[in-house]
């Protein structure tokens, strides 16, 4: 209190400051002594107060002269620069680099401003490769904020209490002493890890709280309630959304399988639409994926994106493909997470337990602490169609002899500028 009053003495003049500390309204956000010391240098010289009480969990990574029956701390050493205005505006304009960083805002749900993935993001680069961001906050969707703006994050532990409280982010990841445990990892890919967003980090906090909670009920992601029920466990993972993924998923969830289908990029089909790989070739009338190869025809043609030429009905527009794609597992209830990376798979007595993958966010691929974002799943059978067999390889599964046989290798693009009269008659004068 003397250093803030003897660095920003225009405090003191502030009539609002002693309104509220004299208002019963507020009186539970402040100790007796707290309220005693600011009358007593509101009417002394601030150079004789030395102590008074600290009640946040913050301040015992400041001193070792941590006091655990008063929690009383002396505090000379320190000088405080008090500003008072809005913090987005503070640490948007501050050049400094800091140490350690104590975020105490009130509770997100109430003042979201400052617990927004931008806002975080703006603390993330004031801030020194070994330092430290302290909240008391462990909520999902404010961990995934601070994820999502770079940092890797873990628990405080506090030792009177001998229990975690609130979080510590860090730059560097040898700074955590109490990583988060795979439930709280997995709860941030629910939607209680859906954060707030501030763009220009001006937005009022009625605003925010709009916005958050529209992209929560447009969400696709599990409740944090199903999650903790272990909801998370399916009959059959499939990796990769390509030809073979998609039709392996169609099929399974129209056998009632529960059925969760994992894909690297951001849409379904593979090479269909990202290798504009076309026209699909039917492989027969009587296989195991011959009712999906014609209800995609169906859809296709209902989507004005497919045509038969010479007798074959799989030339579709690479483009609706996805979407068509999506719509048509979606009907029968497949569960899919894009931008997801399969990474190995946990066995006993030759039973599969569980798949872990990755989750990467598409906004941004290079942060450093991808590896924070890896889920657990449960399943009994894995798909690997992914096509390189990465996690296959991981988990040690046969293969057939390889021939050394060397696929034909296609190069295909889409032009612009296209008159179509004349293409269409040099296909048939010269096809």
């Amino acid at each position: 209190m003397s250093k803030i009053a003897q660095n920003s003495p225009e405090i003191l003049q502030n009539p609002h400051i002693s309104s509220i500390l004299d208002t019963k309204k507020y009186s539970k956000y402040f100790t007796n002594d707290f309220k005693r010391i600011f009358k007593y240098v509101y009417t002394n010289k601030p150079s004789y107060i030395k102590l008074f009480n600290l009640h946040n969990i913050y301040y015992k990574y400041l001193s070792h002269s941590y006091k655990t029956r008063l929690k009383r701390y002396s505090l000379q050493d320190f000088n405080f620069d008090i500003k008072i205005e809005d913090a987005r505006q503070t640490v948007k304009n501050d050049k400094n680099m800091y140490n350690l960083i104590f975020l105490d805002a009130f509770t997100p749900s109430k003042c979201p401003c400052l617990w927004t993935y931008e806002f975080f993001k703006r603390l993330y680069e004031i801030m020194e490769d070994d330092g430290m961001l302290l909240t008391y906050s462990s909520s999902a969707q404010i961990r995934s904020a601070m994820i999502e703006a770079g940092f890797e994050i873990g628990n405080i532990y506090n030792k009177r209490l001998k229990k975690f409280q609130g979080t510590v982010a860090v730059k560097i990841k040898s700074l955590i002493s109490h990583p988060l445990s795979e439930d709280e990892i997995g709860l941030l890919n629910s939607r209680a890890g859906i954060f707030y967003r501030d763009k220009d980090l001006n937005a009022q906090n009625e605003a925010i709280i709009k916005a958050h909670i529209n992209e929560v009920n447009n969400s696709e992601r599990i409740s944090s309630s199903q999650f903790l029920k272990g909801i998370m466990d399916y009959d059959v993972v499939i990796i990769g959304g390509g030809t073979a993924g998609c039709s392996c998923a169609y099929n399974c969830a129209k056998l009632g399988l529960k059925t969760f289908l994992l894909e690297k990029e951001s849409y379904l089909g593979g090479t269909m639409t990202g290798g504009l790989v076309v026209p699909i070739m039917k492989s027969g009338d009587n296989l195991i994926n011959t009712d999906f190869f014609n209800l995609l025809i169906d859809e296709m043609s209902n989507a004005g994106g497919q045509i038969t030429y010479q007798g074959n009905k799989g030339w579709f527009n690479p483009i609706k493909l996805k979407g068509v794609l999506y719509k048509i597992l979606k009907d029968v209830n497949v569960d899919i997470n894009f931008h997801s990376n399969a990474t190995h798979a946990e066995i006993k007595n030759k039973l599969i337990l569980s798949v872990y993958y990755d989750t990467i966010h598409a906004n941004n691929t290079n942060r450093k602490s991808k590896d924070i974002l890896s889920v657990c799943i449960g399943a009994k059978y894995i798909v690997d169609a992914s096509g390189n067999l990465d996690l296959s390889k991981n988990i040690n599964c046969k293969f057939l002899k390889n021939n050394n046989e060397i696929p034909p290798i296609s190069f295909r693009f889409i032009m612009s500028g296209v008159d179509n009269r004349r293409f269409a008659k040099w296909i048939t004068d010269y096809d």
